[in-house]
């Protein structure tokens, strides 16, 4: 059996195919096609025959001609009849069109769905691979579910609103809520006011850089793909269709990172209070200010995960068997949040 010339490839959309299916040459694809009824011969043969038989030699012959084609196929990117085509189409279960190039996912509704919202091929499956799933594997249940409705509610938001009839798209709905919130507005060297910026930053809370929210389309499909891609991740590794729930040790655990943090900026606070020029310190305090404020707003995004995930541990009040700082936290969280924590509402 000849080995195949992966750098003479041309036809790279069968060829990935084929690797992701574990096909690694055409004699193995075209057994697979054969032995399945995707390609029909004539006269198929029988490879359980005897081995001295017509048919036997048949089934082989079939064989060694279907592998030349595909072989053509894959060197040359083009199809000698419709038939193998229609076999290739039929095993992957992909449109004819995305074989020979015409649109850019494997079938015209993952093509449209990938227009309107942005989304990659593997994680259009993973969104409806948990949209279809009602059973889920822990507590988060109910949260999943919610993301999917929301996901629903963004992508068919306006409808039946003659407004947005005919353009229905998960990141126009994003894009309109970063364009009228209220985020930092950068002016340029020279005065110019340059419009709605996000600041992003480090997990330190320093200032990486600022970009404008015109040009915030590719971050943000960037980033619902990743997380997505994520999920479909952990759901090979898990067969579990949600994220587990963050343990109530590493939550602790990052609070006591970030407050750790807060303390060293207040150190280095009173450092460059001592010294400097005005300029300097105003620069630089102003710097430690928005990194103790990026801690201060990731706690209480851990706090608020904690009374989500674990409210069954703050309604029992039985906070001793934690360290001291984790009993002052646990009770102050009861106090701040005692009616959802209590179900009163």
């Amino acid at each position: 059996m000849n080995k195949l010339d992966i750098e003479s490839i041309t036809n790279h959309r069968l060829w990935k195919y084929m690797c992701d299916n574990g096909i690694k040459d055409c004699k193995t694809f075209a057994y697979l096609l054969i032995d399945k009824n995707f390609y029909i011969f004539d006269n198929q043969g029988n490879k359980l025959a005897d081995s001295t038989s017509d048919e036997y030699k048949r089934y082989y012959k079939n064989a060694d001609t279907l592998s030349k084609t595909i072989l053509r196929c894959l060197y040359h990117n083009e199809y000698k009849n419709d038939d193998l085509l229609i076999a290739c189409c039929r095993f992957f279960n992909c449109s004819a069109d995305y074989l020979l190039g015409f649109i850019d996912l494997p079938t015209h509704e993952k093509t449209d769905f990938n227009k309107l919202t942005g989304l990659w091929d593997n994680c259009i499956d993973t969104l409806a691979e948990c949209n279809k799933h009602e059973a889920y594997d822990n507590s988060w249940a109910d949260y999943n579910k919610n993301i999917i409705l929301i996901l629903n509610y963004l992508l068919y938001q306006g409808k039946d609103n003659l407004i947005n009839r005919d353009k229905i798209t998960l990141l126009n709905d994003i894009f309109n809520y970063l364009v009228f919130s209220d985020f930092y507005s950068y002016t340029d060297n020279n005065g110019n006011e340059q419009g709605s910026h996000v600041t992003f930053t480090d997990k330190n809370g320093l200032n990486l850089c600022s970009l404008p929210v015109a040009h915030m389309h590719n971050a943000i499909k960037l980033n619902i793909n990743s997380v997505l891609d994520t999920l479909k991740q952990h759901m090979k590794k898990t067969g579990f269709y949600t994220l587990q729930k963050p343990t109530l040790e590493s939550l602790l655990n990052e609070i006591k990172e970030n407050q750790d943090k807060i303390d060293d900026y207040n150190n280095e606070l009173q450092e460059i209070l001592k010294g400097n020029s005005p300029q300097d310190r105003e620069d630089y305090i102003g710097l430690l200010e928005r990194c103790k404020g990026s801690c201060l707003e990731r706690i209480y995004r851990i706090e608020q995960s904690i009374i989500v995930n674990y409210k069954e541990i703050l309604q029992k009040k039985e906070f001793s068997r934690f360290p001291d700082w984790q009993q002052s936290l646990f009770e102050k969280l009861y106090n701040e949040n005692e009616f959802y924590i209590t179900e009163k509402l």
